[in-house]
């Protein structure tokens, strides 16, 4: 926080916040030390707070915020009105104004200091990524771990939640459940486990010698040796889909 008077700065404060602070959260802590320098004030009766944080200064007159940090913040800004004028601006950020670049600097400054002056509530957003995140390496390592689903984790070894659009077909490749002959007969729907060209009949031939689907394999562009590779590129994955429909046609019915 700094205080200019006629384009002088006159004085500044700073504060290190302990790591876990969000930016949200570093915002509020600067517009409160600004309020409280404002209160305290005996020489001057009309101050102008500039903020870059559009949302810390929306949060001052939405009613549906109830943190205990924008609490604190609205009591202490209805303190500072009784007796002061005071007119609240939003800049923009990293645009030249000189008092805005000046809060920036020593607030650079302040995450220098070896010790937390002020320790922030973990806001709901951190606690709900680091849940998330434990979640994800806990998944994560079960997958790792596991015995099942083996061959889906060679082409899909690292776990995430961003959602795959992948169509029937793909699905089918990924998890060897589909028309083969090797899957038939790994669950006893078939006695027969050969591919009709004499070959194993498992998602690995048909992608890798299977002469019925050459046309389509032989195009495949991706590194043996890294299986995941293979789903990178929408081309292999269009390739893939025409393997498994030929498959279809091929593999009769049971």
């Amino acid at each position: 926080m700094v205080v200019f008077y006629h384009g002088v700065e006159i004085m500044h404060r700073d504060c290190r916040l302990a790591d876990t602070a969000t930016v949200f959260q570093a915002e509020t802590k600067g517009l409160k030390m600004a309020l409280e320098y404002i209160v305290d004030s005996k020489c001057w009766h009309k101050f102008h707070i500039f903020s870059d944080s559009r949302s810390v200064l929306q949060s001052l007159e939405c009613s549906k915020n109830n943190s205990q940090s924008i609490v604190e913040l609205k009591i202490l800004f209805g303190t500072a009105v009784r007796n002061k004028w005071i007119r609240l601006h939003w800049v923009k950020a990293h645009v030249g104004v000189t008092g805005n670049e000046s809060a920036d600097e020593y607030a650079k400054l302040a995450t220098t200091k070896a010790i937390a002056e002020f320790k922030c509530p973990k806001s709901k957003a951190t606690i709900t990524r680091n849940i998330r995140n434990e979640l994800v390496n806990l998944w994560q390592n079960r997958w790792e771990n596991s015995g099942n689903g083996r061959h889906t984790h060679k082409y899909l070894p690292i776990v995430g939640l961003k959602v795959k659009n992948f169509s029937l077909e793909i699905i089918q490749f990924l998890t060897a459940h589909g028309r083969f002959r090797a899957y038939f007969y790994r669950f006893n729907l078939s006695r027969e486990y050969s591919c009709c060209c004499g070959g194993f009949g498992s998602t690995e031939h048909y992608i890798t010698e299977c002469p019925f689907t050459r046309t389509y394999w032989q195009k495949l562009r991706y590194d043996e040796d890294n299986p995941p590779s293979l789903l990178v590129h929408n081309s292999n994955l269009v390739l893939i889909q025409k393997i498994i429909e030929t498959v279809d046609s091929i593999v009769p019915q049971i």
